[in-house]
């Protein structure tokens, strides 16, 4: 959300999330499969289920690694922009009023937010997901 909110106004980026909600369901699909697939390996000096974990978690700490190189912490910093592009996109998302870094702690943002009714729902909605185990 915060990376989204850096490139894109906020009618923009709630198709935007649809897509990561989206993706999070492949992955549960994708998931199973993979899980599937590996319950099945025999050879080796470990289960099945450990070797995914390995695999999976090594896969998970490259990706990670790639993210922390590749993806730009504003779009300020994104080599991959001209300055003309950087400052048309600044004038497109100033409609969110937001800004693009803030580096800097005000208490007062606390208590902003604190009485900020979206962040409540947000929160609710985010507590209140169940995921439910398959006996």
């Amino acid at each position: 959300m915060t990376i989204s909110g850096q490139w894109y106004t906020k009618e923009e980026q709630a198709p935007r999330f649809s897509f990561c909600a989206y993706g999070n369901a492949a992955a549960q699909i994708l998931g199973g499969v993979i899980s599937f697939g590996f319950q099945h390996v025999t050879e080796g000096h470990l289960s099945g289920w450990r070797t995914m974990f390995v695999a999976l978690g090594s896969l998970t700490v490259l990706l990670g690694v790639l993210v922390l190189v590749l993806i730009p912490d504003t779009p300020m910093q994104a080599p991959f922009l001209s300055n003309a592009e950087k400052i048309s996109l600044l004038k497109h998302v100033s409609v969110n009023r937001t800004g693009i870094r803030n580096a800097k702690f005000r208490p007062g943002e606390i208590r902003e937010a604190m009485r900020d009714p979206q962040m409540w729902l947000f929160s609710i909605a985010t507590i209140s997901v169940r995921h439910r185990q398959t006996p």
